[in-house]
């Protein structure tokens, strides 16, 4: 699954474009473009500059990368909404984060409705609640919503047909039986 135009606009509209590198709050690492920490397997770096074409190179290849880590860790049905939900989430809380998580666990236990609700403990950074982390966990929270009804199909159990027979009937259905695998020989010569 990939993250639908509406999730990536969620996630640069938290993010926010930077075209130098900055620290987004005290307790964070150095960023740049829409949100990326690392260019190249290396991390930003103080002063660094990228243009906009950069920074959206940047933004689909860590795209790409939260959505094959969603996809490996997830084990249960997603709708795109639910997808999306989490692809930002673990956009700005990281893989290793995420595949802690409680949330993680109840979701792939099929308890989306606790699932949603973990949403909001992720709204601190060292210690501290954070206005924007509130909003952004309320929105994925939102966007997450709950399981999708499905209708479940109860399948039908098949019961062995079971016929008393008489001892005559028995004997002409070998008979037919063996006839027709004489036959079958007979055709195959």
């Amino acid at each position: 699954m990939k993250t639908s135009i509406k999730g990536q606009e969620i996630i640069k509209e938290f993010e926010e474009l930077r075209l130098e590198a900055y620290l987004p709050t005290p307790n964070d690492v150095l960023t740049i473009g829409w949100g990326t920490t690392r260019i190249d397997g290396r991390p930003v770096q103080e002063g660094e500059k990228i243009k906009r074409e950069r920074a959206q190179d940047l933004f689909n290849k860590d795209l790409i990368y939260f959505e094959n880590s969603v996809t490996k860790l997830v084990k249960v049905y997603l709708t795109q909404d639910q997808f999306d939900a989490l692809v930002s989430f673990v956009y700005n809380i990281g893989v290793g984060a995420f595949s802690k998580s409680t949330l993680l666990k109840k979701l792939n236990n099929k308890d989306y409705n606790g699932a949603q609700k973990e949403f909001k403990r992720w709204n601190k950074q060292a210690g501290k609640v954070l206005r924007g982390l509130v909003k952004r966990r309320e929105l994925e929270a939102k966007l997450f919503g709950i399981i999708p009804e499905k209708k479940k199909v109860k399948k039908k159990k098949e019961e062995p047909v079971i016929k008393n027979i008489t001892e005559e009937e028995m004997k002409e259905n070998i008979e037919r039986y063996e006839n027709s695998l004489k036959n079958n020989e007979d055709e195959n010569e």
